[in-house]
């Protein structure tokens, strides 16, 4: 009998269909007290300046797919990473697109820009990467960056991947601070609403844009 567990704390994959997670092999083994918890779905990082973190279990070289993250502290780092790349180094380096506090780009470990303003804790960012194209973007609420705010109803405005690499997961990580980030790749441990994909996969807090799909084994089947 079930004694405590609300919807949300029930898990949504299938003996078919399996939604990826953060991958807790993934992590600098020089970093204490990393903690996943929520089905790996959340992770609190220590103040470690080598960059605790990891990956999606899944990676991707083609299609379209759309993650959601939850800014639990403001401190958080995310966005994609290439899988042949070490990123756990305080620059993360070649082969890695992310924003800090969802606002400041980091393309290959160098601060590029700004993108509007800095989320606050529990805020939600929508993540949009295209391997198809070979770029990525962020949305903030539900809006999407267009050149100078976040205000486009779809995404508009990418970043390119670095070249050279072929396969890219969704990452997240510290930087000098702790930080805590809750992850929605489908089956979520968040969301209020029930957005789906185009195919009908996934519980997302905001809709997911067109051509763009959850990160699961059926959908790698049919897209990846």
């Amino acid at each position: 009998t079930e004694s405590g567990l609300a919807a949300i704390d029930q898990s949504t994959d299938t003996c078919t269909n399996n939604f990826a997670t953060l991958n807790p092999l993934d992590v600098n083994p020089s970093s204490a007290g990393d903690a996943f918890t929520e089905g790996n779905l959340k992770l609190v990082t220590n103040n470690n300046s080598n960059a605790a973190g990891t990956r999606s279990t899944i990676a991707v070289s083609s299609g379209k797919w759309y993650a959601e993250v939850k800014y639990t502290s403001a401190t958080a780092w995310n966005g994609v990473a290439a899988m042949d790349v070490n990123f756990h180094t305080s620059s993360m380096g070649a082969g890695t697109i992310s924003w800090y506090q969802g606002r400041t780009l980091y393309v290959d470990g160098t601060n590029t820009a700004n993108w509007g303003s800095a989320v606050t804790a529990g805020d939600i960012v929508g993540i949009a990467l295209d391997m198809d194209n070979n770029r990525v973007t962020i949305s903030q609420g539900g809006q999407w960056w267009d050149t100078d705010a976040f205000d486009a109803a779809a995404p508009t405005t990418y970043q390119n991947l670095t070249s050279g690499y072929d396969t890219w997961g969704f990452m997240c990580r510290s930087g000098s601070a702790a930080s805590t980030s809750e992850w929605n790749f489908g089956a979520p441990m968040f969301t209020g609403t029930d957005e789906a994909d185009g195919d009908g996969f996934g519980s997302f807090e905001y809709a997911v844009p067109s051509g763009y799909f959850a990160l699961c084994t059926k959908n790698l089947a049919e897209y990846g």
